[in-house]
């Protein structure tokens, strides 16, 4: 799997409009910043730890979609970037949001490996 295949996992979904959703979870995989593109949406059997998102894990369902980061919200602060296992919340816009759902991870495309 390539190092930004996996990059935040969504645990609720706050809302959900025609521009786009807002979500909250947890930075996996690499920092992200805003502009970045998420490209997947994957199901997986939930990581028992953060280490565990470094290993490879089955992916149950994968999702093509297209929604870059419009917006990061994290302890009362709004940021530019979200470092690697940082919990908050993001906006994201573009095409595919009525596909994500709770427990989903998004990123990059997964590439075994």
């Amino acid at each position: 799997m390539t190092p930004d295949a996996l990059l935040f996992a969504v645990a609720k979904i706050h809302m959900r409009n025609s521009n786009g959703i807002v979500v909250d979870g947890r930075c996996c995989g690499r920092d992200i910043k805003i502009g970045d593109l998420l490209t997947h949406a994957y199901r997986h059997p939930r990581p028992k730890s953060m280490e565990a998102y470094d290993k490879p894990f089955p992916i149950m369902a994968q999702r093509h979609i297209s929604l870059r980061i419009n917006g990061i919200f994290a302890y009362g602060k709004e940021l530019q970037e979200m470092p690697t296992a940082l919990t908050g919340r993001i906006t994201l816009v573009g095409v595919g949001s009525d596909l994500l759902m709770s427990g989903d991870v998004i990123g990059t495309a997964y590439v075994e490996g």
